[in-house]
């Protein structure tokens, strides 16, 4: 029983990151400067890429959900990352 709250946990972590993936702006999205701010038209560029790999290292008391809570803000933010678990957690 407590393993299915567990995994309904874990799903409404990555439903909630997802969401957070949609709702975003777009990651090369066009800023144009506010009216009257300059005597020449500009426009500014914001651009947002992956920062680099996570290294995420889980411990041996509740494995899947650490796990997931560290996962799925680095594949929201588009990073690959590492995952190592505890030699002591369960594989089940």
């Amino acid at each position: 029983a407590e393993a299915t709250g567990d995994v309904g946990y874990c799903a409404d972590v990555l439903d909630y990151y997802a969401g957070l993936v949609e709702d975003a702006p777009r990651r090369d999205a066009l800023a144009p400067p506010p009216d009257g701010y300059f005597d020449v038209p500009l426009a500014a560029r914001a651009v947002a890429y992956p920062r680099g790999v996570a290294a995420l290292i889980t411990p041996w008391n509740f494995p899947l959900m650490q796990a997931v809570l560290k996962m799925a803000p680095a594949v929201a933010a588009g990073c690959p990352f590492v995952l190592k678990p505890s030699p002591l957690a369960s594989m089940t």
